[in-house]
């Protein structure tokens, strides 16, 4: 398997890194990254795209491709409610977006340019990668009633 960084990874082996990179997050249970970062992370990567947001019940992650600069001071929070706000994509200059649902919650990833149609390796990944973004809601919300 290629990692998410070689270049000639196809999007099958992109995908499959992604994956696994999630789910190793997962599994290292309390400590180091959230791995709702991580999931969210490995969705822009797999994606190939300019912007990923992980909203749930108990936040928003949000993650840009690499060299994308800051992002503008009034988007670091987004409002509530579902959805991604227009006023991100906007200012991310996003065009294309693909959103897969999860329990409470969504994943989005978003491109500046035209997206039509995503290789199927891709949205299967998108799919498992929400429902382990799910998994670590979960997670989370029981080690919450835990303490």
């Amino acid at each position: 398997m290629r990692s998410l960084d070689d270049p000639t990874a196809t999007p099958a082996d992109a995908a499959l890194a992604a994956v696994a990179e999630a789910a190793r997050a997962l599994a290292g249970g309390p400590g180091g990254d959230d791995s709702r970062e991580i999931i969210c992370r490995s969705a822009l990567a797999v994606a190939g795209a300019d912007l990923a947001v992980l909203r749930m019940s108990d936040g928003v992650r949000i993650a840009r491709r690499h060299g994308h600069g800051p992002l503008p001071s009034g988007l670091h929070t987004l409002p509530e409610g579902p959805g991604v706000p227009q006023s991100l994509l906007d200012a991310t200059d996003c065009h294309s977006l693909h959103i897969e649902p999860l329990d409470e919650g969504l994943l989005a990833v978003a491109w500046r340019e035209q997206v039509d149609r995503l290789p199927h390796e891709v949205v299967a990944a998108l799919r498992v990668l929400a429902d382990l973004a799910s998994v670590a809601g979960e997670r989370a919300r029981l080690r919450a009633r835990a303490a």
